[in-house]
């Protein structure tokens, strides 16, 4: 929608302007094209919402690969945006380390040295987005059986289905362990 409503470009010069305003957007889409050269003053940062390519294949249809938003990222890098990547959601299949290494060893191999941030949010789901998602794709591959994961209450009075203890125990483990490796233990902003 950028091309044609240029609201993402009108708000990070709007940001740009003054001294202690900061903006910030997520994305899954490469066309970064209409903000370079903007006068962003390194007031935005650009986060690009990144998963295996399994689960990008599966779940993400019609966004752009994990590669194709990578490079979109390496080009506001270096027109001076502040950059970071959300990992999500986070699944639990065969072969994720696998999968979730290779698409470390890219982001590695792109930004090594560069100050960056992540956040990991693995895959959640209350009973109305189950039950909404089931309504409108019946045949959905989404895991999302209850007895799969641990029931947990939000602080608005709703609750929603996590992984089970064990589970965020691996994971954490593992993103911690890897992301710490290469981009340093302040490189994590949060992993639920």
């Amino acid at each position: 929608m950028e091309r044609y409503t240029h609201g993402l470009s009108k708000a990070i010069e709007a940001f740009g302007e003054f001294e202690h305003t900061r903006f910030r957007f997520v994305s899954k889409y490469s066309d970064v094209e209409p903000f370079i050269g903007l006068n962003h003053n390194n007031h935005t940062e650009i986060r690009f919402s990144i998963n295996s390519q399994e689960i990008i294949k599966k779940y993400e249809h019609g966004t752009d690969s994990a590669e194709k938003r990578i490079e979109a990222a390496k080009k506001v890098k270096k027109d001076g945006y502040k950059i970071g990547f959300l990992i999500a959601p986070v699944f639990i299949y065969e072969g994720w380390k696998e999968d979730y290494n290779k698409l470390l060893d890219k982001v590695k191999e792109e930004f090594k040295g560069e100050k960056i941030t992540f956040e990991i949010i693995t895959h959640r789901f209350t009973d109305r987005a189950k039950n909404n998602i089931l309504t409108i794709y019946k045949e959905s591959t989404l895991p999302m059986k209850e007895e799969d994961r641990k029931f947990k209450y939000g602080q608005f009075g709703y609750g929603k289905y996590i992984y089970k203890d064990d589970d965020m125990k691996e994971i954490k483990e593992f993103f911690t362990e890897r992301l710490s490796m290469d981009f340093g233990e302040k490189s994590i902003l949060y992993i639920v």
